[in-house]
């Protein structure tokens, strides 16, 4: 009968433990419970939305772009780094312009045709060994340095080698060769 009432007693204490138990959790660790539930909420949806960069185009940005070319739309566009690129097309032409983050113009590349290219250009590319092979002309400007406002302009001629491999051939304006 002891050891009956021994194990009552046991059992009615962890009964009392249990309900201490479940009662604390019921108030007091409700409020660090949602606190953490609701910090975790925020991650996530923090985490989803990206940088106000990455969804706007800076003013500084923009307002270059206008500035330069107020027939473009900036309508596509992209980010790397702090340079954005900007593309667009008129009637028959392609540009793809680059802007560094402070609207500091970068460069500005320029599908065109052969009968625009320089004569001194067209005359190193008919020199070469890709004369008769289908080519895709890029006329690419950019600035000489960051604080010069002299523009280079380099024209890239792709083509392939006839063996499947790519060759892009660049000259300046003058029609040198570059490397």
């Amino acid at each position: 009968m002891i050891i009956h009432l021994k194990r009552m007693m046991y059992f009615y204490s962890m009964k009392k433990y249990r309900n201490t138990l479940y009662f604390k959790l019921k108030t007091e660790l409700r409020r660090p419970l949602l606190l953490l539930i609701t910090v975790l909420i925020s991650f996530c949806a923090y985490s989803q939305t990206g940088l106000p960069a990455d969804t706007v185009l800076p003013k500084k940005v923009l307002s270059t772009f206008t500035k330069m070319y107020p027939q473009g739309n900036t309508d596509d566009w992209m980010v790397s780094g702090d340079t954005f690129t900007i593309t667009y097309f008129t009637e028959n032409q392609w540009f793809e312009v680059m802007i560094g983050r402070g609207g500091n113009w970068i460069g500005t590349s320029e599908i065109t045709d052969y009968d625009r290219l320089p004569e001194a250009v067209r005359k190193s590319f008919n020199q070469s060994g890709y004369v008769n092979n289908e080519i895709f002309i890029v006329k690419f400007e950019e600035k000489q340095g960051p604080k010069k406002k002299i523009k280079i302009r380099n024209w890239l001629i792709y083509t392939d080698d006839g063996h499947g491999n790519e060759v892009i051939l660049k000259f300046d304006e003058n029609g040198n060769p570059l490397p």
